[in-house]
């Protein structure tokens, strides 16, 4: 019996699934459009939950990859390039310090978007030469 490995498994074992993996994430899709639907209408949108019931990979596999287009092109919820062009990402883990890294994950280049790079390079340069911790 030939055993043939080579080929990926659709299930990511215990993380959460990736943008890149949109195309093995299913199921969820109702989920997804409700998620789009609020932050299209109040641009901000919390997923919580209780841990290991899948908002990460709702948001990463289900919603980011939708908005960026990663998803089915012939799909009705697939948006047009000038809509993938105005979305920004800021992704945080609370931690230890919930509000250091809210802060840090909205001055991200992500979240600033290329054309504030340069703005996210200056803050980092005054953070080195006071001695704050940006990133």
């Amino acid at each position: 019996m030939e055993n043939n490995c080579s080929q990926r498994s659709p299930y990511p074992g215990l993380r959460p699934f990736t943008e890149a993996e949109s195309d093995l994430f299913f199921g969820r899709e109702k989920h997804t459009a409700q998620l789009r639907s609020k932050l299209e209408r109040n641009r901000f949108v919390a997923v919580v939950g209780s841990s290991g019931s899948g908002k990460s990979s709702l948001v990463r596999a289900g919603l980011i990859a939708q908005l960026k287009g990663l998803g089915d092109p012939d799909d009705a919820q697939t948006p047009t390039q000038d809509e993938q062009l105005r979305w920004r990402v800021a992704e945080m883990r609370p931690g230890g310090c919930p509000i250091g890294a809210l802060a840090r994950s909205l001055v991200s280049p992500s979240a600033l978007g290329p054309e504030r790079a340069p703005l996210f390079a200056d803050l980092q340069e005054e953070s080195r030469k006071r001695r704050w911790k940006v990133m």
